[in-house]
């Protein structure tokens, strides 16, 4: 272990250097998360029985006292995670909290949580799941800086 601003970090390869980009960034990570999971057409409105619910009580408490959830509870998530093997949901939490396990990896973790959020929105019909895709991308627009001048012209 290596301590960090962030805290405490394991020594993998993906910790080996600075983060970098506007998503390596625990603080990002974790409003990505809230949104993510609270607003409406959020995760919780794609729920389909109460052990997803609850998976979703579990990911909210442990944004609830974030920055001080520390990766064993993050791991432990994961693990609670795995017993609902199939959930789209428990997919997207689980994934997520990769990334606030390992903030390197941020930008993959996120879109890979993309990607279970629009499943578990399928299960609800096509519209819901175009729902799921605007807040999704809304979010990201939130957080992503817009192309900058000299982006744009390359």
């Amino acid at each position: 272990m290596v301590a960090t601003s962030s805290g405490p970090q394991t020594l993998t390869p993906q910790n080996a250097f600075p983060l970098s980009g506007s998503l390596e960034n625990p603080d990002t990570i974790a409003e990505i998360g809230k949104l993510l999971l609270n607003e409406p057409d959020g995760l919780k409105t794609w729920t389909v029985d109460n052990n997803e619910r609850w998976l979703c009580r579990q990911y909210a408490q442990r944004l609830e006292h974030y920055p001080d959830t520390t990766r064993d509870e993050w791991a432990r998530l994961k693990e609670l995670c795995l017993l609902q093997h199939g959930s789209p949901i428990a997919a997207a939490i689980d994934t997520i909290s990769s990334g606030h396990r390992t903030p390197a990896i941020a930008e993959a973790a996120i879109r890979a949580t993309g990607d279970r959020f629009y499943e578990a929105a399928a299960r609800h019909g096509e519209d819901a799941k175009e729902k799921a895709q605007q807040l999704f991308r809304r979010i990201m627009a939130g957080v992503i800086p817009a192309p900058s001048d000299e982006e744009l012209k390359s």
